[in-house]
C-alpha cells in the first residue's frame, strides 16, 4: 500500500487512539502531515514493515510513534519530522525504527567552481565507510540517505555524526562533519 500527500488531523474513534494505524506489511506513506491533539500520530498495531518519507508526525496528546504490546517489524523514517522523545514501545514489542536523512553534496574549489572527479567519502561514528563516490561535471554526487540512529524498546544506537572527506586536492577542497542532532 502506498499513501501519498495525506493531510490528517485526527480525533479518536472507537478508542483506537491513532491518527494512522498500521496493521499489515509493506506500507509506504509519503509527503504527508499526520497531526493530532487527541491520539497517537502513528500507531503500529500489528507486525509490519512500514516506510515514511518526507512527512511530519505530531501528536500533542501522546506519542508521535507507538508500537503496541508484543508487536514487531521495522519502521523506516526518511526525512520525517517528529519528536524523538515521543516514541513508545509497548511491553514485549520487538519493533525497531530507523531514522534517516538526505545528504546532498556539491564540491567546489576555492573559486566556487564545480570540481569534477573529486572523491567524496563518508564514514559513520563506528569508522565504517558509508559511501565513496566521484563527483560529476557539476561537482555533485547522487543524493545519499544516511542513517542517523536506530531505536527499539531498550536501546538507541546513533550512527552520526558522519565524517565527510573529499580528495584529491585537500588544499582546494574542504573536509566537513555532518552535525549530530542528538
Amino acid at each position: 500500500n502506498i499513501l501519498d500527500n495525506l493531510n490528517i488531523n485526527a480525533s479518536p474513534s472507537d478508542n483506537e487512539r491513532a491518527a494512522v494505524r498500521i496493521d499489515g506489511n509493506n506500507n509506504t506513506i509519503r509527503n504527508s502531515v499526520i497531526w493530532s491533539d487527541e491520539t497517537y500520530a502513528l500507531r503500529i498495531y500489528g507486525t509490519s514493515n512500514t516506510t515514511l518519507e518526507n512527512s511530519i508526525l505530531n501528536s500533542t496528546w501522546g506519542a508521535d510513534i507507538k508500537y503496541d504490546d508484543n508487536v514487531g517489524g521495522i519502521t523506516n523514517l526518511t526525512n520525517v519530522t517528529f519528536n524523538k522523545s515521543d516514541v513508545v514501545f509497548g511491553s514485549g514489542s520487538t519493533g525497531r525504527i530507523y531514522v534517516n536523512w538526505y545528504l546532498d553534496v556539491n564540491v567546489t574549489n576555492v573559486n566556487y567552481e564545480a570540481v569534477e572527479g573529486a572523491n567524496v567519502t563518508a564514514w559513520d561514528v563506528f569508522d565504517n565507510e558509508v559511501f565513496s563516490e566521484l563527483t560529476n561535471s557539476s561537482g555533485e554526487i547522487a543524493r545519499k540517505t544516511l542513517l542517523e540512529y536506530t531505536q527499539n524498546s531498550t536501546d538507541t544506537t546513533y550512527y552520526t555524526p558522519c565524517l565527510l572527506y573529499t580528495s584529491p586536492s585537500p588544499r582546494d577542497l574542504s573536509t566537513s562533519r555532518m552535525p549530530s542532532s542528538a
